[in-house]
């Protein structure tokens, strides 16, 4: 389920001289070490010898808690604050520089938590941060979609099948799992569609809906399109004051509607895209 090695262990299928005699020539500079797997995803962690015992023994922890946090039996109804602001305001307030995003805010939220790396595919998208935290005591499976500050991020067919072998996990563990939404959409270059984009992007879609554990997903910062929806489609659905849930960049939209996008404003007003038009709409829970 996680695999592990030591700092510059030789792992791989092949023997080194018989990569060697196939190359012709010498292998680059830390080939066929555990650095070079960990960077594709396909180890989980590089935990040095001294440290081992301790990251098990982390691990193991979280996987087998039983630990179950309940509901009050009288549920007493929060105050939904919405700032009043336009739709195309909290559009750029959802993009900004500084908003947390979901590694600062899983490090917020979890005492404990315990990285996954890549599906064993060869890739592993850093956009995507998956992996077992502690939750006020309660192990949970963690999905989130990681957007650079400052930056547009946009989901690799990696980030997609890394998101669903998580969801794996969960199911297999008995976790709830959380995901934290904030991204540009799929990533459409050419590489990724041959590299499965669609067929990854329904299947971590499926997933998440067939899941038998509890699923929350929050949107945090700018949700936009299928790569949004598929790490979405949870039992309850949260999003942020000035977080925006879109079908369409507001920009895409005008250029598509208006012939540019100097009308942006008004198309973020008809995409209904904010938390407040979301919650009267029954799109999203609260």
């Amino acid at each position: 389920d996680v695999l592990l090695s030591e700092p510059n262990a030789l792992v791989g299928y092949a023997a080194l001289r018989a990569l060697q005699e196939a190359a012709g020539a010498d292998l680059p500079e830390g080939a066929h070490t555990s650095e070079a797997h960990l960077k594709r995803g396909l180890i989980d962690a590089v935990v040095p010898r001294p440290q081992l015992r301790d990251s098990i023994a982390q691990l193991l922890d979280l996987l087998t808690n039983d630990y179950r946090l309940t509901a009050q039996k009288e549920q007493r109804e929060g105050h939904s604050y919405h700032t009043p602001r336009t739709a195309w305001q909290q559009v750029q307030i959802s993009r900004h520089e500084d908003r947390p995003n979901a590694t600062d805010l899983i490090a917020r939220m979890s005492t404990s938590f315990v990285a996954l790396r890549g599906d064993r595919s060869g890739e592993d998208d850093p956009l995507v941060q998956a992996g077992v935290g502690s939750l006020a005591g309660e192990a949970v499976l963690f999905v989130g979609q990681v957007r650079p500050h400052g930056q547009r991020a946009h989901i690799s067919t990696a980030g997609f099948r890394k998101a669903r072998r998580a969801m794996m996990l969960a199911r297999k563990f008995d976790l709830p799992v959380v995901t934290l939404i904030d991204t540009d959409g799929a990533d459409p270059s050419l590489a990724n569609e041959e590299a499965g984009l669609g067929f990854a992007v329904a299947q971590c879609t499926t997933s998440m809906l067939e899941l038998p554990v509890p699923t929350v997903a929050v949107i945090t910062g700018e949700a936009n399109s299928e790569g949004a929806m598929a790490m979405a489609v949870a039992d309850r659905v949260l999003m942020l004051d000035n977080a925006v849930y879109e079908v369409i960049r507001p920009e895409d939209a005008a250029t598509i509607l208006y012939g540019g996008e100097s009308s942006a404003g008004e198309a973020a007003e008809r995409l209904r895209l904010t938390s407040h038009d979301c919650l009267r709409l029954g799109i999203i829970d609260h």
